[in-house]
């Protein structure tokens, strides 16, 4: 005797959404995997010479210490991890792996007194519509010193940080 092909259909149906729930329940538990604070001295954390500025904490995933001194590129942070007593570098891709940061201890950032967009752009001899007519990577690059600028000289993952917390 043949499956009946609608109770066929909704068992993989009822699989697919279980398999979806386990994935979204186990993602959840990755929350806040990154916990770093920002290093408001110049010190040494289990070997790693921090300076003022810089980021270190704890991979709450793995339960490793991670350090970082901010360095962004292509979208992604260079952090170092503690592995078998010595730090190794692993760039974590910035927008894949935003909302599973957690920073504490950032310094009070003052906006007060900053720029628009617009004006920053006049002072940088450049028009809106000449920043728009430009192309997706100058933009994009534009884009990125203003935040610079905008959020008192703080790196890439910290204004992406920030920005996904508003």
């Amino acid at each position: 005797m043949g499956s009946n092909p609608l109770q066929v259909l909704l068992t993989l149906l009822v699989k697919r959404i279980l398999n979806i729930t386990s994935v979204s329940i186990h993602r959840t538990e990755w929350r806040n995997m990154y916990n770093l604070k920002y290093a408001d001295y110049d010190g040494i954390y289990h070997g790693f010479n921090l300076k003022k500025g810089y980021y270190y904490g704890e991979d709450t995933k793995t339960g490793k210490l991670i350090a970082t001194s901010g360095w962004c590129a292509y979208g992604s942070v260079a952090l170092y991890e503690l592995k078998n007593g010595r730090w190794k570098l692993a760039w974590v891709n910035i927008k894949e792996e935003i909302e599973y940061l957690s920073i504490d201890n950032l310094p009070e950032i003052n906006t007060n007194n900053k720029m628009p967009f617009n004006e920053w752009l006049n002072e940088k001899g450049m028009t809106f519509n000449e920043w728009d007519n430009s192309d997706f990577d100058s933009r994009m690059e534009i884009e990125s010193e203003y935040d610079y600028y905008y959020y008192d000289e703080l790196p890439e993952f910290v204004i992406a940080y920030l920005n996904n917390r508003l």
